[in-house]
């Protein structure tokens, strides 16, 4: 594996922990409040359309440094972007679904270029598959990696007089056992001294 198929890898690897930690945005709020928290359509609205735009970005990305290893050379007839280029790798042979990722280039497209594009959460898991299925084809990924959330609020002896009670929070993903990515943040309920 080159620098550059390291390079995707690892921007694979980031892109698929902030997918889970988005698509489990209500972790924070329940081990705050101990209760369910609703869905909030406002991240629901947002959340798939903006990570959908930055997969078409990886993907485009991966593209261009296999044709750059490959040493290949796409002529003048083919566009110097992301649809160009799946087309030049699509007539070379070197793609395992084009039709797929002219999909994904086409939703990106939309959610880009048209003020009321918006995708779902759904469509955003569908065109995970799709880039997942040809990284790996074109050798930058091994398998996916799957996450475990773990989240936690643990009492502390508050570090100042002037706080009743304090609190870490944790909201983890693991992978295979260890530790992938963590989010921490402390809470002090100030005491009332009226």
């Amino acid at each position: 594996m080159s620098a550059g198929s390291n390079q995707i890898s690892q921007s694979w690897r980031y892109f698929l922990i902030e997918v889970t930690f988005a698509k489990n945005y209500k972790a924070p709020y329940v081990i705050q409040s101990m209760v369910p928290a609703p869905n909030n359509p406002i991240l629901d609205g947002l959340l798939p359309s903006l990570l959908m735009v930055k997969l078409a970005s990886l993907i485009d990305e991966a593209l261009s440094e296999y044709i750059g290893q490959r040493g290949l050379i796409m002529p003048k007839t083919y566009r110097a972007d992301f649809n160009g280029k799946i087309n030049f790798l699509r007539d070379g042979g070197y793609l395992k679904n084009a039709t797929k990722l002219h999909q994904l280039r086409g939703l990106r497209n939309e959610l880009a270029h048209e003020f009321s594009g918006k995708a779902t959460w759904k469509e955003l898991d569908k065109a995970i598959d799709t880039a997942d299925d040809e990284l790996q084809h074109l050798e930058f990924v091994g398998a996916r990696p799957k996450f475990d959330m773990h989240s936690e609020r643990v009492p502390i002896e508050p570090a100042d007089p002037k706080y009743l009670m304090s609190f870490n929070y944790s909201v983890m993903l693991k992978s295979d056992g260890r530790k992938a990515a963590e989010f921490t943040w402390s809470q002090h309920i100030h005491r009332d001294d009226g």
